[in-house]
């Protein structure tokens, strides 16, 4: 498409790749089929949700939520709410609007410096966590460590025992999508978490070594190109 950039692979530093759950029907391929969402209720009143895009789980959650309670009203013959979770606040996710995340940025930051802790750390931070950031800068605080590998320790034991992190594996995939999009700096942190990790969960050498070749294999599933 944009043949002047003269891209290689070695410009790709990482990747992941997904399957569509495309609805079959009889005698259409592939980009034939309807990308569309179906809900389908079984004669036992098993309610299954198929096809549709990642994009729209929330709304496909929703629909599949709403259907239930309408069944379950049915033969129960008493009300059941409908999908109201998009009236609750995610944890951390309590700003009035984007004027008061800048606010709340700018009080982190300030409690952070001086230190190599920059703005984007913050952001980063506030973009994952919300206002729980408060609690990440505030253990780095109480610990005396105002460094980027003490905000990183912070943010790993945060994960830990609110995020129910259970790995490196956990942390740089599911928690921070670091492997995906800050793929060169996971390398030095990784380095540094992995022995921090297993002194914090009481690892053994045996779990070290497993939880060590299972995010070897994860990353080199990214960075590993045919």
């Amino acid at each position: 498409m944009f043949p002047s950039v003269t891209l290689t692979i070695k410009d790709v530093t990482s990747s992941w790749a997904g399957l569509r759950p495309l609805i079959h029907e009889e005698g259409k391929g592939p980009s034939e089929l309807s990308r569309k969402d179906e809900v389908f209720i079984s004669p036992s009143k098993l309610i299954s949700i198929a096809g549709g895009k990642l994009t729209g789980f929330r709304k496909m959650a929703q629909r599949a939520v709403d259907i239930a309670a309408y069944e379950l009203a049915s033969e129960e013959n008493r009300d059941f709410k409908r999908c109201f979770t998009d009236k609750i606040i995610l944890g951390g996710g309590n700003f009035k609007d984007e004027y008061a995340i800048a606010g709340f940025a700018e009080k982190m930051e300030k409690l952070t410096q001086p230190s190599d802790i920059t703005t984007k750390d913050i952001f980063d931070l506030i973009h994952r966590y919300g206002t729980n950031t408060e609690n990440i800068i505030a253990a780095v605080k109480e610990k005396n460590d105002l460094s980027k590998q003490g905000l990183l320790l912070a943010e790993l034991n945060y994960c830990i025992a609110e995020e129910a992190a259970a790995d490196l594996s956990d942390f740089f995939i599911r928690r921070t999508g670091k492997l995906y999009f800050e793929r060169e700096a996971v390398e030095q942190e990784y380095a540094f978490l992995k022995e921090k990790i297993a002194g914090l969960l009481h690892w053994s050498e045996e779990q070290k070594k497993s939880c060590d070749a299972k995010f070897m294999n994860e990353y080199e599933a990214v960075v590993t190109f045919a």
